[in-house]
């Protein structure tokens, strides 16, 4: 961002990021083919929420990590930061 003096940084994170933390394990295969046991009803959904704590700050501390290195290193420079999942 220094180099090219833009205005605003954008942090994009995979959407999968999040998954193993709320319980939903997947497996990248060698093909880049995603398998993930998917959810299909409510209860399904229930009973894996039910037993998965899903606290953020302990289970993804490197996303908190970086977007305070991020938020600190352009703090009072006119930078925005966007940060995205997707």
């Amino acid at each position: 961002w220094r180099a090219y003096g833009v205005d605003g940084v954008i942090l994009f994170s995979d959407i999968l990021t999040p998954l193993p933390a709320m319980g939903l394990d997947f497996n990248v295969t060698e093909g880049g083919q995603i398998e993930i046991d998917p959810v299909t009803t409510r209860d399904n959904f229930e009973r894996r929420m039910l037993n998965t704590s899903f606290d953020p700050a302990k289970k993804l501390p490197f996303v908190a990590d970086t977007l305070k290195i991020l938020s600190e290193e352009l703090r009072g420079r006119g930078v925005t930061l966007l940060g995205f999942i997707g």
